[in-house]
């Protein structure tokens, strides 16, 4: 009778094939494992790193957005400074007439004749500059154009409403007039200390 060790001999051409192909595929798969951790870990690395750069570049741009709000708000600001501020007072009044009559056109109605009175209140030093204008319409027209008035942001105070005759169909002739105020110097021409 042959020995257990015998047996393993007698039949090694079969199972010693079968034992080198399972050693060089394990090795071949932890070679394979080893190299694709490699990998991965280098995705990993470079996922980090721009994952990061993401984040500064995101950062940046809120830094950019926000800068560039600024700056169009200065461009707006400094807009708004050479428009009202260091215009003339008759650039200023011209300003404030286009914005009437674009008030009234919205509102439906018809500037007619516009007069330009002007008053010195020496008591304030100041200078009253008013312009008077006829609007023909509706009534719910002229009570529209005197709340667009009202909600406007220049300073436009109205010192008169005088509704003048009806015609046929509801429609009415009202006269209008609307003031602002300048220093005094400044209506003469003069800087203003």
């Amino acid at each position: 009778m042959r020995t257990r060790g015998e047996i393993w001999l007698s039949r090694a051409s079969l199972w010693v094939p079968a034992l080198v192909f399972l050693a060089a595929n394990a090795a071949l798969f932890a070679f394979h494992r080893g190299l694709l951790a490699t990998r991965v870990e280098g995705f990993e690395a470079r996922y980090r790193e721009t994952a990061q750069q993401a984040e500064r570049l995101e950062r940046q741009a809120g830094e950019l957005s926000t800068r560039l709000g600024e700056v169009r708000g200065n461009d707006e600001r400094r807009e708004q400074l050479y428009r009202d501020w260091f215009a003339t007072p008759d650039q200023r009044l011209t300003a404030s007439i286009a914005e009437v009559k674009q008030l009234a056109s919205r509102s439906g109605l018809e500037i007619r004749a516009i007069s330009y009175p002007q008053e010195m209140i020496a008591d304030y030093g100041l200078s009253r500059r008013s312009f008077r204008f006829s609007v023909e319409g509706s009534y719910p027209a002229l009570r529209q154009l005197v709340y667009l008035i009202e909600m406007t942001p220049s300073f436009l105070v109205l010192e008169r409403i005088q509704v003048g005759e009806v015609r046929l169909g509801g429609d009415l002739r009202a006269e209008l007039e609307l003031s602002t105020l300048f220093s005094a110097q400044e209506a003469a021409g003069r800087p203003s200390s």
